[in-house]
């Protein structure tokens, strides 16, 4: 491993999770009884669950894009027309929604792409997660693989390790077929997405991101690169809050930046209420009350938590935001009051305010709302995949 950090490109997160979850057959390597005996096979074992433990590790520190998520990277630079939940949706589907010309239905699109049938060698792009395949197809297959080779090896333990004879197992049984066939699907999904990725500019902040993350993964890479086999799966409980803490503070640092600074992610935000363009039409002589002209109509997720998006002091105007009319709304300012009393220029001289209650990371944070009893508004749940009621004309948002 060198200085520089690695990368590598899968099709989604359930990849990853199969990369952890065989991490553990590399701690403790199932080996025949000729072989456990042989220290260099452990100890090899050992190393290389470090390595890849190590490395995902450093993937799971938000901003340090170590092991790249293509189907969550398109997520976090664009924004689908997919209900709320769905944005851990296969690479497919959304590589099919990027194809949407203004009339297929975004189901029949999600149908489309996991349909077995559309795929020149039978296989779905989404076969290795579907169960029936698993079952009927990747099972029996790799029944038959073990069965062969056993056999081939006719009792000699070193035998079944030999790569000949693997390699002979695997054709004999038809177990690289049936998984070929799969894998060459989800890496045309993946270069496909990664072609997509490459024509799109990076999100603002990722310097900025990948330097507040940079200590941890070094932590983490400098402990796979070193093979330490003390390696500890689950951290104590002080430490683990500690870290989930972190964690939470850098993804609203990061979305924060994204709404800040990229149009498409103000955009998604908007669409889903949690932002809003409007203009200051007066300010209470003590700084509280601001009344406000929305651009469009505005159903916000909530009243509470709305700043100003553009303020460049070090503590943006902050207040609670409450819709009065088809395009009118009252900002109760809790934040910085007095010093928009003493300039109430500050805003009303602003052509637009960009306002917006977003805390949640961008995206794939789902919103549950607060209690209706308490003023917060009703949660905005999706059950299907549905358009958005107001689309977003992505060309017009340009870059």
């Amino acid at each position: 491993m060198c200085d520089t950090p690695p990368q590598l490109w899968v099709d989604g997160a359930r990849s990853v999770a199969t990369m952890r979850a065989w991490t553990f057959r590399l701690r403790n390597p199932w080996l025949p009884s000729a072989l456990a005996a042989i220290e260099d096979r452990r100890v090899e074992g050992q190393r290389s669950f470090s390595l890849l433990r190590g490395i995902l590790a450093a993937a799971d520190t938000p901003g340090a894009d170590v092991v790249v998520d293509v189907a969550g990277v398109l997520g976090a630079h664009l924004v689908f027309p997919l209900a709320d939940g769905e944005e851990a949706t296969p690479l497919p589907v959304l590589l099919a929604c990027l194809d949407l010309d203004g009339t297929t239905r975004v189901l029949d699109a999600v149908e489309d792409a996991e349909a077995v049938e559309d795929f020149e060698d039978g296989s779905g792009v989404s076969a290795t997660t579907d169960p029936d395949w698993d079952n009927t197809v990747l099972l029996p297959a790799l029944h038959r693989f073990k069965r062969r080779r056993r056999a081939l090896a006719a009792g000699r333990a070193s035998a079944l390790v030999d790569p000949e004879m693997v390699t002979r197992s695997a054709t004999e049984s038809r177990v690289d077929a049936a998984i070929g066939a799969a894998l060459a699907a989800r890496h045309r999904a993946v270069a496909a997405g990664v072609g997509y990725l490459a024509q799109l500019p990076a999100l603002p902040g990722l310097a900025r991101r990948a330097q507040r993350a940079g200590w941890r993964v070094f932590q983490d890479l400098s402990r796979g690169r070193r093979g330490d086999p003390a390696w500890a799966d689950f951290p104590s409980l002080p430490a683990g809050v500690v870290q989930d803490h972190r964690d939470l503070a850098l993804l609203a640092e990061a979305d924060l930046d994204a709404v800040g600074g990229d149009r498409r992610a103000f955009a998604f935000a908007h669409a889903t209420g949690e932002a809003t363009l409007a203009r200051a039409t007066s300010v209470s002589f003590d700084g509280r009350l601001v009344t406000l002209e929305l651009a469009v109509p505005l159903e916000a997720r909530t009243e509470r938590g709305w700043w100003w998006l553009d303020d460049p002091h070090t503590q943006p105007i902050t207040g609670n935001l409450s819709v009065t009319g088809p395009t009118s709304a009252t900002w109760t300012i809790t934040q910085q009051m007095r010093r928009l009393a003493a300039d109430p220029t500050i805003l009303t001289n602003a052509e637009t305010l960009r306002l917006t209650c977003r805390e949640g990371a961008f995206p794939g944070r789902p919103y549950f709302g607060g209690d209706p009893a308490r003023g917060h508004a009703t949660p905005v749940m999706a059950t299907a995949p549905t358009p958005f009621a107001r689309p977003i004309d992505f060309a017009a948002l340009g870059d």
